[in-house]
């Protein structure tokens, strides 16, 4: 791989204390357009694990997925070398027997969530 990440954090339920046995990994990966291209062409998706790749400063998406998004609409917000925050936005189902999501049935619950840095590329 020729275009390396930056850095690579842990977000959502495992860096928040909110994973089960059925939660995945999120990754956010600061890289660029360049690295997504090469995820795509060079890995197989992985499995359980969603990697939301940044790039142009602001914007992220999923090189397998059809995730994508704009850092600033989560507020990330560097709090050291290591952490970071942000708002995170999570479905509560209206009732236990709701296993998909839906629009029209349960809530959207914002939370102030935390990040971990897992990697950071050494300084040139």
């Amino acid at each position: 791989m020729t275009h390396r990440p930056a850095s690579v954090w842990l977000i959502g339920s495992q860096a928040n204390g909110r994973a089960t046995e059925q939660s995945d990994w999120d990754l956010l990966i600061f890289g660029s357009s360049f690295l997504i291209d090469e995820l795509k062409r060079d890995i197989a998706a992985p499995l359980k694990i969603d990697a939301l790749v940044v790039h142009n400063g602001n914007d992220y998406c999923d090189p397998w997925q059809n995730k994508r998004g704009a850092l600033k609409n989560l507020q990330w917000r560097l709090e050291s070398a290591t952490v970071a925050s942000y708002e995170g936005v999570r479905w509560i189902a209206d009732s236990e027997s709701e296993e998909d999501y839906s629009p029209s049935s349960g809530n959207m619950l914002v939370l102030k969530e935390r990040a971990l840095c897992l990697w950071a590329a050494p300084p040139l």
